[in-house]
């Protein structure tokens, strides 16, 4: 009869996933001599080798186990797990007992671990997965050029109201989330609008454009995919023929000219164009179409301009170096709504500068009334006609009195006036010693 029983218990295991455990007077001693404790772990075995590792994740906060009479198959309880995947179950007959993992639906769960009065289980999850990436021409394969997102700020995963934890990188423009119960989910990305929009859908793995969602079905153990393509909004600030005012073949330092150019809007979308002057200090001013930011170097259009639009911006510069060798103005590819142009090829406005070689006089040959008025050096008497008398010749290191510029008989008088002294003093003194 116990054989009959047992392989009874045998065969209902076997159909309902259930993991039979003999506790017999070797189990863990309970508080009383009749009872046993009953522990284990539930751990998401990811290579499916039934040893739990180190980066496996644990199943934690679950509702855990649920144990059985294998004789009679009265249910003696639910025993959830901790934080850490743990459960433990005290005050158990000492009797077979059959343990089941509750989430079994949804999980596939491995053999049983069994040691002395422990019984752990390793699962088996679903995954999400798919690809992530800017996919600019919308074909639906990546390019080398396009690159991928982050994604843990892109996609967001919900199964009912549950959030699930953030997924992972998957190689080159790819992403995962793991260790799903089966189910329902929803696929979120992220409205990066207006600078970027989900891509027309190809296949029906795509996000919707509109919605930017996706309904998931995993099977147990089984895996569901969705693709997110983005494509950046795009500009095309056009540059026309640059213009520099006032016209000449060769400029001297210290002209002021305005260089001016048409800009079009070659783009789908209204956008203010930025613009970077490149080699040139801050410009003087600028026409009332542009803003001119706090560097001088930097400027946008003040209004938006529309598709198919154009207007003539003007920025006014003093040449004041003799290195500039010409205006390059350039649009810059990001536009303020931070839109990316998808032409820079026709971004450029120059215009060659020629900068005249002569130099220009540090001080007047003759008379007249700039240099009068100021003179290089002092004035003899003699020279009231204006005309400015030459510098006394200095020598670099120089050592006699040549170098110094003052007229040699001024030492010769001190010098006399020193020994005249000196001997009226070694007079007097002979005198004193005579007395």
């Amino acid at each position: 009869m116990k054989d009959l029983r047992s392989a009874a218990a045998l065969t209902a295991a076997l159909m309902t996933a259930l993991t039979t455990l003999a506790v017999g007077p070797a189990g863990v001693a309970g508080a009383q001599e009749d009872s046993v404790v009953l522990e284990g772990q539930l751990w998401f075995d990811r290579n499916e080798n039934n040893v739990w590792e180190w980066g496996e994740p644990v199943y934690g906060n679950s509702r855990g186990v649920r144990i059985v009479d294998a004789a009679t198959r009265a249910v003696l309880g639910e025993f959830p797990t901790d934080a850490s995947g743990r459960y433990r179950a005290e005050g158990l007959p000492k009797v077979d007992l059959d343990v089941q993992v509750v989430d079994a639906d949804v999980f596939r769960v491995g053999p049983a671990r069994k040691g002395p009065g422990t019984v752990d289980f390793g699962l088996v999850g679903g995954t999400v997965e798919g690809r992530l990436f800017v996919d600019q021409n919308e074909d639906g394969v990546r390019q080398p050029d396009e690159h991928g997102l982050a994604v843990a700020r892109t996609l967001r995963l919900t199964r009912g109201a549950v959030e699930l934890p953030s997924p992972e990188v998957l190689g080159e423009g790819g992403y995962v989330f793991r260790d799903l119960p089966a189910g329902e989910y929803v696929l979120e990305a992220a409205d990066r609008a207006p600078a970027a929009h989900i891509a027309a859908p190809l296949t029906e793995l795509d996000v919707d454009p509109v919605t930017r969602r996706k309904t998931i079905t995993v099977p147990v153990a089984g895996a569901g995919r969705a693709d997110v393509r983005y494509v950046w909004q795009t500009i095309d600030f056009a540059m026309g023929t640059p213009k520099l005012t006032p016209a000449k073949d060769t400029y001297a330092l210290g002209d002021e000219v305005e260089l001016t150019v048409p800009v079009t809007n070659l783009g789908p979308v209204a956008d203010r164009a930025k613009f970077t002057m490149f080699r040139m200090g801050p410009a003087r001013s600028v026409t009332d179409s542009l803003v001119m930011e706090a560097s001088g170097q930097e400027f946008g259009l003040r209004e938006v301009l529309q598709p198919g639009g154009t207007v003539e911006i003007g920025i006014r510069y003093v040449l004041d170096s003799a290195d500039i060798e010409e205006l390059h103005l350039f649009s810059r590819p990001n536009s303020a709504q931070g839109f990316r142009d998808s032409n820079v090829r026709n971004n450029h406005a120059i215009v060659p500068i020629k900068l005249s070689t002569g130099t220009t006089p540090t001080s007047a040959t003759s008379a007249t009334s700039t240099a009068a008025a100021t003179p290089t050096t002092a004035e003899e008497p003699g020279t009231a006609s204006g005309t400015v008398a030459a510098p006394v010749a200095v020598v670099s290191g120089g050592g006699g009195l040549a170098s110094t510029g003052v007229a040699p008989g001024v030492f010769v008088v001190i010098g006399g006036l020193l020994v005249g002294g000196g001997a009226l003093a070694y007079l007097a003194a002979r005198r004193r010693r005579r007395a």
